[in-house]
């Protein structure tokens, strides 16, 4: 009997030991795959504080199975299903609902992925070039900026060309946009004429929004739009302005912490994410101030290509990767009275 129970104990004691032996690995795996590790901001002398909980790896998405055929709303046809495709060097992104669109430079395609499916579509009879922009409407419909020809192109979800919104009279080279659905039009910037332009979505008529103001502006970059506000990249002051609903200039701020800013998104609690193509950072700002920033090794990127931000996720075209990688944004505290800090 005493024989016996040493041994049941001894048994118990070394599966114990292979136990204990398991757990690193397992941890390891929960940290190569994301499993809600927070990222840490990169710089701890910044003033990080509302920052450090901020992004949470949440997936990598490589590619996609390929429906080779869709219908007039974009659904795949009944055996259309093929092999999975990998992407080459995805350029710039746009995301609504389950739709995510990635324009891939590497294989000159402009895909459609269903993140609930995980099916990549082609949208046909796009010329995907490195400049092109993309935004998605409330209908799931596509906007796409073409700055070869200096024109967005409306298309609805199966493709089809909608509306196409340029201007013969006023020399153009858009190179960013956003969709201001709440106001009626679209604000892109033009490069040539170093303005913004308002194109409303129910007409023609392009129109500068408005000389006072952007004439403060001596280059315009990336544009992105908060409720009535709206933020845009200066390339002389190499700073974020901030612009009323009329084009109004409200403040600048970023002076010191951006170097060449090529990409921004705001979330819906009014943070800017811009990305940083000098040291290939991310930089995170509120209410005027940095609050965050990231390595490319904490985002586990190369390169951060393009980004977008739909559903309180932030995606990154992480172009020499061959990869989006995606974060979960985590919603901002609340002080005393509801408001975000």
């Amino acid at each position: 009997m005493v024989a016996r129970g040493n041994g049941s104990l001894l048994r118990r004691f070394r599966r114990l030991l292979r136990g204990i032996g398991q757990v690193p690995l397992l941890a390891l795996a929960l940290t190569a795959c994301g499993g809600g590790q927070v990222l840490q901001a990169a710089d701890p002398a910044q003033p990080v504080t509302a920052g450090k909980m901020l992004l949470t790896p949440q997936q990598n998405i490589h590619g996609g199975r390929l429906a080779t055929g869709v219908d007039a709303t974009g659904t795949p046809k009944p055996g259309s299903m093929r092999g999975f495709v990998n992407f080459i060097s995805p350029a710039a992104l746009a995301v609504r609902g389950p739709d995510l669109y990635i324009a891939d430079m590497g294989a000159r395609k402009l895909y459609r992925l269903d993140t609930m499916q995980q099916v990549l579509s082609v949208v046909p009879d796009v010329s995907v070039s490195p400049r092109m922009q993309l935004q998605v409407a409330s209908d799931l419909s596509l906007y796409i900026l073409d700055p070869d020809h200096a024109a967005i192109h409306h298309l609805t979800r199966g493709g089809r060309l909608l509306q196409t919104f340029t201007d013969a009279g006023i020399a153009m080279h858009l190179t960013h946009f956003v969709l201001d659905e709440g106001m009626g039009r679209i604000i892109a910037s033009d490069q040539l004429s170093q303005r913004l332009l308002r194109l409303p979505l129910a007409g023609r008529i392009v129109s500068v929004l408005p000389d006072t103001e952007v004439g403060t502006f001596r280059a315009v970059g990336a544009v992105a739009s908060v409720g009535e506000e709206m933020y845009a990249l200066d390339a002389a002051c190499v700073c974020i302005v901030q612009l009323d609903a009329d084009g109004r200039v409200q403040q600048r701020f970023g002076y010191g912490a951006l170097t060449q800013p090529h990409a921004m998104v705001a979330d819906r609690h009014g943070r800017l994410f811009v990305a940083d193509a000098f040291d290939r950072e991310l930089k995170v700002f509120f209410r005027g101030e940095l609050i965050a920033r990231y390595a490319p090794h904490q985002l586990n990127v190369v390169n951060i290509g393009a980004m977008a931000m739909g559903e309180g996720l932030l995606y990154l075209a992480d172009s020499a990767g061959s990869r989006v990688v995606v974060f979960r944004v985590q919603p901002p505290a609340r002080d005393g009275d509801g408001q975000a800090r």
